[in-house]
């Protein structure tokens, strides 16, 4: 692209009368500078060569009267005639020279305008000229004053004195160029005078002749500013001139008149067009619904059959069927995404999500694809990036998986690096740019302006050697486009490419930390031994931010050399991260050296493994390794290791009880609260989170209870589930509305189905404010700093002077009156449960710290009583997703689903809760297809679940 300059683009810009004004000024002024420049020199060339002439018949004059001092070596006489040049007031100084360069004589001028150039550092003489003293003249020679140096203020010139053909000196002087300054400042005054004249004259003559041509251009253009804005084809230009510009205007009506015809077929066919697309979006939908339901059939089958007694070639020929199937389904899948987007009908969710965890479990859904081609997987979080957002999980993981797919796809070897920072932040919001780098095969430069186009590729020969349907990167640009970003690629042929884009994120209210630092790494120092250099740097920034000075070793020869020299220097390392595969040497061969060498044996060893070598863990840890972590690593999973590696238990137990005790104000609002919630798990953390805030807690399970609470007694605010068996949230609120005691009661919405605009509608229902769920405690403590005061709100009021217990409560609820746990029977009757926060652990470690500062000293029973609470309505949750699958019943799936949801979150199962997302979002969308394999995925999830729950008396760790 060429750039121009400031100059030109304002010229550009400008009016197209004062363009014509503007190049008939430039014009004439240019044609008479040039020839006022020209005669300026010209008349300048020529009274300089008179001043030299002049000068040097003086200097010859003046030699020649000078021989016979010169050859009788008298300087006095000879100075005597050099007086003869104060004739001349230009000339500065004389000097005549003897053949050696010694000073003869000299002469000074007296004038007071030389004397003061003489004192100034203008006049700095050169060299004198030295002659040969055999050196005598040929008859071709040439005895001219010649120039030997000009300045600004002066000149010099030398002239040979002559005698017999020899030369027996020579004469130098210095000359003013005063006379020839005048004329230049004379010269410039003439042409500023000229020019002014002629610019005055051009602007009125440019004046006048640029109405011929700009009138019926600005005339021609009003007329077209008018037509598009009005759309008012029936405008017509009045014709000026029968020149060119005549034609011009007669040919603008013209197109006038047909445009008016052409806008009216164009509407005709406009309509035609989106009826027949409408009709399309639609037909793809239908079909990508009615192919679906047979296809998860058919991968239903082939994975039980799968599982029966098949021979090889069998198992081949089913595992082809189910993959064949697999991919079948995703091509469907990408179909009725597009189809839904270019129909209007896809809709964001505005809910709470945790970017590391999101990054986390996406990277874990590809990470065999990638180990399994021997690629590097890497992801990076700035610092500076908040964790815990707002926004579109499901969509975000779908952009996410659909460009991490193509990385992977289209990588042969080398790595692919997910890198997330921030470019903009305010209060309340936030933009991240991710940038996803690959080195695999590139993409032709003029191929990349349609890379993001709907059905397509580079080529054909992708579409042959890779497959696809050329939807993935259409679909992701407009999911990224819809939530408030942009995406753009760089990429290089045969080097790889960086697909970056950027996504609008709202802050949530409180930020708590990614991951509790409960023990102090700071001053530990590390080795990272790793062939990939992406990997070293991003565990060396990782590790950094905890204090820890890493260093970094790319092979298992530099790593044996940096370890035996620190343990020389007495500066061992605390602790040596290995990656398994490296060349020449790998992870288990470095720790085998490691072990054997007496120096560093004693040296905590780290194994970085990716999920598709296969290794025992246990055995590798028991052997040489304090932990095993699999690649890509977490910072909360790779914490936890060096935390575990580093620090004894004591150390970690002491810097908890610290933490603890530096913790311990926790305001309080004696408050008298109803809880409405259907969820027996959610009832029990609702009212023990309240109660650690001081407020005195009453639980009834659906909308018909908390409406007979309310008419019967006061309360200083209201928790509302929003979807309740018999009466839901939003009716319950317009009845205790409606001339209860409560009528003016705060009432907070509770739901687990964070939207886009809930908090707004909710309002609009009668409500007062939004909390989502799972219970965090930060929110909920940002709710009761907002809605009540820890000073004046009373546990006494009570407008009917009813207790507690006069609250029909179903058997399922709890109130705060309940002075013991519900009857479970053998959960307590031997050892308290502890719960299981490992690396491998599906417990959110956040959700159970915040459990564990609500309980305090019982949490371990609290827990154990939680865990069986919660095994038994996930199971009948569980059971209903089932049964709604089975029946295809999008709306029994929806509301078990979201139970299951809510519950899992407040025990923090994360995994359980995403899953049990994903099938609450195809429900409400009516779309039932590959839910099994969501069930399966949830199924999975479940039972890692149970088995970290306590199974009758206690939790095994």
């Amino acid at each position: 692209m060429v750039k121009t300059s400031k100059g030109i683009r304002v010229f550009s810009g400008l009016p197209i009368k004062w363009k014509l004004m503007t190049m008939i000024i430039l014009t004439t002024f240019t044609i008479t500078s040039c020839f006022a420049l020209g005669y300026a020199f010209y008349e300048y060339r020529l009274k300089a060569t008179e001043f030299r002439a002049q000068i040097a018949t003086l200097m010859k004059v003046v030699g020649l009267n000078s021989t016979a001092a010169i050859v009788f070596q008298d300087p006095e006489t000879a100075s005597e005639i050099l007086e003869a040049l104060a004739g001349e007031p230009l000339v500065v100084s004389a000097q005549i020279f003897s053949p050696t360069g010694e000073l003869f004589s000299q002469y000074i001028s007296k004038d007071p305008v030389n004397q003061a150039l003489l004192e100034s550092k203008h006049l700095s003489a050169p060299s004198p000229p030295i002659i040969d003293q055999g050196y005598a003249l040929s008859s071709g020679d040439v005895l001219e004053a010649t120039d030997i140096h000009v300045g600004v203020q002066f000149m010099y010139l030398q002239q040979p004195i002559v005698v017999n053909d020899r030369i027996v000196a020579t004469i130098m002087a210095q000359v003013s160029k005063r006379s020839l300054r005048a004329l230049v400042k004379r010269q410039i005054s003439t042409f500023i005078a000229i020019a002014t004249i002629a610019l005055i004259l051009s602007f009125i003559l440019a004046s006048r002749f640029q109405r011929m041509i700009s009138t019926p251009i600005i005339s021609l253009a009003n007329a077209i500013r008018s037509v598009s804005k009005d759309q008012d084809y029936s405008l017509r230009v009045e014709e000026h001139n029968s020149d060119e510009l005549g034609e011009l205007i007669d040919g603008f009506n013209d197109m006038l008149s047909q445009i008016d015809n052409r806008d009216k077929a164009l509407e005709i066919a406009k309509d035609e067009a989106e009826a027949a697309n409408s009709m399309k979006s639609q037909f793809l939908a239908n079909m990508s619904h009615e192919i679906r339901t047979p296809m998860n059939g058919v991968l239903g089958m082939t994975d039980l059959l799968s599982g029966t007694r098949l021979d090889e070639k069998q198992h081949h020929y089913v595992h082809t069927i189910h993959e064949s199937g697999k991919a079948l389904l995703g091509v469907i899948n990408d179909i009725l995404d597009f189809s839904k987007i270019e129909a209007g009908e896809l809709k964001l969710e505005a809910t709470d999500l945790n970017l590391q965890e999101l990054v986390t479990q996406t990277f874990e859904l590809i990470a065999d694809q990638a180990f399994n081609k021997g690629l590097e997987l890497i992801w990076h979080i700035d610092d500076d990036v908040p964790i815990h957002l707002v926004g579109d999980a499901i969509r975000l993981r779908q952009v996410l998986l659909n460009l991490l797919g193509n990385a992977i796809k289209f990588t042969a070897m080398g790595e692919v690096m997910l890198s997330i920072s921030p470019i903009f932040e305010s209060d309340n919001k936030i933009k991240l740019q991710f940038a996803l780098r690959d080195t695999g095969i590139g993409i032709e430069k003029e191929k990349l302006n349609r890379i993001f186009d709907a059905f397509s590729q580079a080529d054909l020969s992708t579409t042959r050697r890779f497959g696809g349907t050329g939807l993935g990167l259409s679909i992701s640009a407009q999911l990224v486009e819809m939530m408030g970003g942009e995406i753009s690629v760089k990429s290089q042929l045969g080097k790889g490419s960086t697909f970056t884009f950027t996504i609008e994120f709202g802050k949530q209210r409180a930020q708590p930390v990614a991951f509790s630092h409960d023990v102090d790494l700071s001053g530990k120092k590390i080795l990272i031994v790793d062939d990939n250099a992406s990997n070293r740097e991003i565990l060396c920034q990782q590790t950094s931010t905890w204090g820890i000075d890493a260093e970094q070793a790319k092979d298992a020869a530099e790593a044996l050399k940096k370890l035996k020299i620190a343990a020389q220097r007495s500066e061992s390392y605390s602790l040596a991260i290995l990656d398994l595969i490296m060349p020449v040497t790998d992870g288990m061969e470095l720790a085998e050296c490691v072990r054997t060498d007496p120096q560093i044996k004693a040296t905590p060893l780290v194994l970085l493994t990716s999920g598709s070598q296969d290794i025992d863990v246990e055995n590798a840890e028991a052997q040489w390794f304090s932990c095993v972590l699999r690649k890509p690593v977490s910072p909360s999973d790779l914490y936890a290791c060096l935390k575990r590696a580093l620090v004894s238990s004591d150390e970690i137990n002491t810097s908890s009880q610290h933490k603890s005790s530096r913790n311990t104000a926790t305001p309080q609002f004696p408050a008298k609260i109803l809880v409405v919630e259907d969820n027996p798990v959610n009832q029990v953390v609702a009212r023990d989170i309240l109660s650690l805030y001081g407020c005195e807690a009453y639980v009834v399970g659906d909308g018909k209870q908390a409406v007979k609470a309310a008419q019967n007694s006061h309360y200083d605010l209201i928790l509302m589930d929003i979807q309740m068996p018999y009466l839901d949230g939003v009716s319950a609120t317009a009845e205790i509305r409606n001339g209860t005691a409560n009528a003016d009661v705060p009432i907070i919405a509770l739901t687990a189905n964070a939207m886009g605009g809930d908090r707004e509608l909710y309002i609009e229902k009668g409500m007062s404010d939004y909390l989502s769920k799972p219970f965090d405690r930060n929110k909920l403590l940002g709710i009761l700093e907002k809605w009540l005061s820890p000073t004046t709100k009373s546990l006494d009021v009570d407008t009917k002077k009813t207790s507690a217990d006069d609250i029909h409560r179903p058997d399922n609820s709890i109130d705060a009156h309940d002075t013991a746990l519900p009857h479970i029977p053998n959960a307590m009757d031997k050892t308290p449960a502890q719960v299981d926060i490992s690396l491998d652990s599906p417990f959110d470690h956040e959700t159970i710290e915040m459990l564990k500062n609500a309980y305090g000293d019982n949490f371990d029973n609290k827990w154990a009583v939680l865990g069986q609470m919660y095994m038994e309505s996930a199971s009948k949750d569980l059971e209903k997703i089932r049964n709604a699958i089975e029946g295809s019943d999008a709306a029994a799936l929806y509301k078990a689903a979201h139970s299951l949801k809510s519950s899992s979150g407040n025990m923090g199962a994360k995994q359980m809760m995403e899953s049990c997302r994903r099938l609450e979002n195809k429900a409400r969308e009516g779309s039932l297809a590959d839910v099994e394999n969501d069930l399966k995925l949830l199924e999975t999830h479940y039972s890692q679940v149970l088995n970290a729950l306590p199974t009758d008396t206690s939790i095994v760790t």
